[in-house]
């Protein structure tokens, strides 16, 4: 059970008690001296326990939630950084290898002067 009512109070009496463990020092001397909660020692033992480990758990469960959920996140922008990367890499590999069309006169040319590189080189 989730109650964020309380939130607020209980924050000022952490604050006040200056800390957790001052915090429950004042809630279990309250609890001795304005209610009976300690009239059944293994009951109230019991009832901490209970209560303790079901927010131990249910902190645990949230905390790998929100890991998961942060490792999908991380996940899918390395995955989006990568496809980013490779379209990049796609334009400008088109760019540089782009073909140029040139007349029969022109490629003549062109192969008449990269003979001439070659036979002089």
């Amino acid at each position: 059970m989730n109650n964020d009512k309380l939130d607020g109070l209980f924050m000022t009496a952490v604050q006040q008690s200056q800390g957790i463990d001052n915090f429950f020092d004042n809630l279990f001397g309250f609890f001795g001296r304005k209610t009976d909660f300690f009239t059944k020692e293994e009951t109230a033992m019991t009832t901490v326990n209970q209560h303790l480990t079901r927010h131990i758990q249910v902190f645990k469960a949230d905390t790998e939630k929100k890991e998961k959920v942060e490792k999908a996140k991380k996940a899918a922008a390395e995955k989006t950084a990568a496809e980013r990367a490779a379209k990049e890499a796609e334009k400008k590999a088109a760019e540089d290898s782009q073909t140029m069309e040139v007349s029969a006169e022109e490629a003549a040319a062109i192969e008449a002067a990269e003979a001439a590189k070659k036979s002089g080189a």
